[in-house]
């Protein structure tokens, strides 16, 4: 099983599709980072406290941040290592 701290340390170096199964059951495949240069639409406003086994990350296809919790990952692939 992959821990956040392994999924957090790929995405701060790169663009990284994770696929993962929604608390309705579909399965989704988010291609995220954390590198800041590629953040195009940045929050505003405070940050949230982010629980354990929450993962928050800047989708690259639709320009969003979105969140998955790490017990639902199904698969973590490195798609471009940016640093």
């Amino acid at each position: 099983m992959t821990t956040k701290n392994e999924i957090v340390e790929k995405m701060q170096n790169g663009i990284v599709e994770v696929t993962f199964k929604k608390k309705d059951g579909t399965q989704r495949v988010l291609v995220g980072t954390l590198v800041e240069r590629l953040i195009t639409n940045k929050p505003k406003g405070r940050a949230r406290p982010e629980a354990d086994d929450l993962v928050v990350c800047y989708d690259v296809e639709i320009d969003e941040f979105r969140s998955f919790l790490v017990p639902s990952v199904t698969n973590v692939r490195v798609l471009e290592n940016v640093r």
